[in-house]
C-alpha cells in the first residue's frame, strides 16, 4: 500500500514479525521506518524526506491516524 507516496508494509502480522526477525538477525543493514501522520504530511513538503521513506526496506505505520487514512482511502485492504 502506498499512502501519499510512502510505501507501507501491509501484510499479515505473522509475516511482519518474520520480516522484522530477519532484519534483526540478518547480516545486512536494513532501514526500518515507522512514519506517523506528521511524517506523512512532512514528506509531502520535503522531497528529501519522502525519498528517505521510499528507500526504506520496511515502513510500518506508527499511529492510528495512518491506519485510519489507509482504511479511508483503500478500504479494508489498507
Amino acid at each position: 500500500m502506498v499512502l501519499f507516496g510512502t510505501p507501507f508494509f501491509h501484510l499479515s502480522r505473522e509475516i511482519c514479525k518474520k520480516k522484522l526477525r530477519d532484519v534483526l538477525h540478518g547480516s545486512s543493514f536494513q532501514i526500518v521506518c515507522m512514519p506517523n501522520a506528521e511524517h506523512i504530511m512532512l514528506s509531502r513538503r520535503d522531497p528529501m524526506f519522502l525519498h528517505l521513506l521510499q528507500q526504506a526496506d520496511i515502513n510500518l505505520p506508527d499511529g492510528m491516524g495512518v491506519v485510519w487514512a489507509s482504511r479511508f482511502l483503500f478500504g479494508s485492504q489498507g
